[in-house]
């Protein structure tokens, strides 16, 4: 039947019902899509066009009625999943098309955890089967799940599943939440209170029998009252080591207690990591128990758990000998004390940094921008953010680098990006930054992407020479500007005007980003 519906364009699909004691479950998958539950089928009669059927002549004569398959799919892909509720209701075809394509951030709506009615409402739509994403929030469930109700999740073909603050499933059996979360592709854990500890532990014991789909895991918990809120000690080490041996992402943060014996196991097996986040204490076993795995990776961030950097300082002596990463961060670390040298030649290996709110002294700074302007370097994308005498530092960017502001303009001018949000600026700095721009830059943005700063919240923005700005800005290819001034210093209008002016002279630019009026978005203007 298959076979011979293909070739009048007619496809067979399988539809999900809710039930778990269907009969039909047993049914063969044949060639129908795969979904997580085997259940009834039906055949959907809808005519679709294949691409390679369409001869030049009808691709050029035909409309949107009549596109064929593989465009209309292109073309959702790009659609939010607002727009795809409103695609599927235009005709059979356009709803057969897009409940094909992913729905990035498709998620289910908060009002319906205020009841088991209206959650037990959500699976009863003919869209829940989209869902990828889904966030159990404490704050926002009225409701405590029970295995009924929590076993819904098993109907979907879950990416990511992410628990956070003090969600109730205490009605949930530990197997059953093992099962769901092996069914994900992540798991993440965010909590800021105590969460039972066997529920996890059912968890990597399923891991560890390799019925599992996970490739992330994120556990994030708080401390409570100084006592370990999460006390994994008692797993078993070899448990552990073959539940994490397959992961490749692993962000462990905060208060999570492991023994020496655990890391040891963990850190000494061949893991496929290559992600890896931590900020734990390693206690006597030492951050030595990383040695193994750190040249393997292609991203890592470590922050030091105490104030003692030799941690850090042992991490970027392994690095500095077998380092692939594509990104580190050292966001709220510290490398003070550590040589200026090793520092530098270390961060300058990586494409992706992250210095935000750093421990560092200036002749450290000196030294990694130093390799960028001399080209010694593979570096691309900077962040240097949260430098403000309202952080924990209490010493602004400005201050921390007097005296290297022609330095770092000339080192970040020949990056691709810069995000230098949240810092306190020096007068000195920002001329700097934008007169080396005005004068040619890599710089394509400044911001992290996707985020881009705001460019009248730069500090002292408005002592720039406006030429010097809108030549400097038309050497960007895409630049946030807020024309309503919701906070910052602002643009003065001799700024504006250059900036625009410039547009119809010579420029790089691609986009111009404004928000609007009501603070609802963003537009884009391609330029």
């Amino acid at each position: 039947l298959p076979g011979l519906l293909e070739r009048f364009g007619i496809e067979l699909h399988r539809f999900v019902t809710l039930s778990f004691s269907d009969k039909n479950q047993n049914i063969p998958k044949s060639r129908c899509p795969e979904l997580p539950v085997s259940s009834k089928f039906k055949v959907s009669w809808v005519k679709t066009k294949k691409l390679d059927s369409v001869g030049t002549q009808d691709l050029l004569s035909t409309n949107i009625a009549n596109l064929p398959s593989e465009i209309l799919r292109s073309v959702f892909k790009f659609l939010s999943p607002e727009d795809l509720q409103n695609v599927v209701l235009v005709c059979r075809l356009w709803k057969h098309e897009a409940e094909l394509v992913p729905w990035p951030g498709f998620e289910i709506p908060t009002d319906c955890f205020a009841s088991k009615a209206k959650w037990a409402a959500v699976f009863a739509g003919s869209l829940f089967s989209r869902l990828q994403v889904v966030v159990l929030h404490g704050d926002y469930c009225k409701f405590k799940f029970n295995n009924r109700n929590f076993e819904n999740l098993l109907m979907l073909n879950l990416s990511t599943l992410t628990l956070r603050n003090d969600i109730d499933l205490s009605r949930v059996s530990d197997k059953l939440f093992a099962k769901v979360v092996n069914n994900c592709k992540e798991f993440a854990l965010v909590s800021d209170f105590p969460f039972e500890q066997n529920k996890l532990e059912a968890v990597f014991c399923q891991m560890a029998s390799s019925k599992t789909k996970l490739k992330s895991l994120l556990i994030n918990v708080k401390v409570d009252d100084d006592e370990s809120v999460l006390d994994l000690s008692k797993i078993s080490p070899i448990i552990l080591s073959k539940a994490l041996i397959n992961l490749e992402s692993l962000v462990l943060i905060r208060d999570i207690k492991l023994s020496e014996a655990q890391l040891k196991a963990i850190f000494g097996s061949k893991l496929k990591l290559k992600k890896l986040d931590l900020v734990i204490d390693f206690g006597s076993a030492g951050v030595e128990v990383l040695d193994s795995v750190l040249g393997n990776l292609t991203e890592l961030r470590f922050s030091n758990y105490f104030d003692d950097t030799e941690d850090t300082r042992h991490v970027l002596e392994i690095l500095d000998k077998t380092c692939n990463l594509k990104k580190l961060d050292l966001f709220h670390g510290n490398v003070t004390g550590i040589p200026a040298e090793l520092v530098a030649r270390v961060v300058n290996k990586v494409e992706t940094v992250d210095l935000s709110m750093i421990g560092i002294e200036a002749h450290q700074f000196g030294a990694i921008f130093k390799k960028i302007i001399e080209g010694k370097s593979t570096m691309k994308h900077l962040r240097l953010s949260n430098f403000n005498v309202r952080t924990a530092n209490k010493k602004g960017l400005g201050d921390r680098l007097k005296d290297l502001e022609e330095v770092f303009a000339k080192a970040v001018n020949k990056l691709e990006s810069v995000d230098l949000e949240f810092n306190d600026l020096s007068e000195d700095l920002t001329k700097a930054l934008f007169k080396v721009m005005s004068e040619g830059t890599n710089l394509k943005m400044l911001g992290t992407f996707p985020e881009h700063n705001d460019l009248e919240k730069y500090d002292h923005i408005r002592k720039v020479d406006p030429e010097i700005l809108g030549r400097a800005v038309n050497n960007l290819e895409k630049v946030k500007i807020d024309m309503q001034l919701v906070c910052g210093d602002g643009l003065t209008d001799s700024q504006k005007v250059a900036i625009f002016k410039q547009l119809n002279l010579e420029t790089k630019l691609k986009a111009v980003i404004v928000e609007k009026e009501d603070g609802s978005g963003f537009d884009i203007f391609n330029v």
